[in-house]
């Protein structure tokens, strides 16, 4: 869709710049299984981006992390078990990394509320890696775009 034109369009502007810097990125998702995934595709497209992951299963170790890692990005799915990836944003960040929420659900109401929150962007939960390897390219992209302007 659009959507995917214009962070391809993204990309294809910055792409030779990423290379060069440290993607940071904090992946906050109470289902093991999707960490996995990412850590997986991560892996796979480490010759493209310089990227060090971390993972929190909770909000609580999340805002733990967020303070000790520094991440360039935070991802944060909007169903954990001691708090909502909404009530993780409210807490986490002002001031701090861009946030993309993400869901499995994909209601008009849960989109709203992730930008109404503060979140940078909203992207559909999903388990294809050709999915998630677009993901990466959008992460990278928010996160030059933040180094740019530190």
């Amino acid at each position: 869709g659009a959507d995917s034109v214009c962070i391809f369009a993204c990309v294809c502007v910055m792409e030779s710049c990423l290379t060069r810097k440290k993607l940071k990125l904090l992946v906050v998702d109470r289902e093991s299984q999707h960490c996995d995934l990412i850590r997986h595709c991560a892996d796979i497209l480490d010759g493209e981006f310089n990227c060090e992951l971390q993972f929190a299963s909770s909000g609580k170790k999340a805002l733990s992390l967020i303070q000790s890692f520094e991440p360039n990005v935070v991802l944060i799915d909007v169903y954990m078990q001691d708090m909502t990836g909404f009530e993780l944003l409210e807490q986490c960040c002002e001031g701090a990394a861009p946030v993309i929420i993400t869901s499995k659900n994909c209601s008009e109401e849960i989109r709203d509320a992730a930008f109404e929150k503060g979140a940078t962007l909203f992207v559909p939960k999903s388990d294809d890696p050709d999915e998630i390897e677009h993901l990466f390219y959008a992460i990278a992209t928010l996160a030059e775009s933040c180094m740019v302007k530190h």
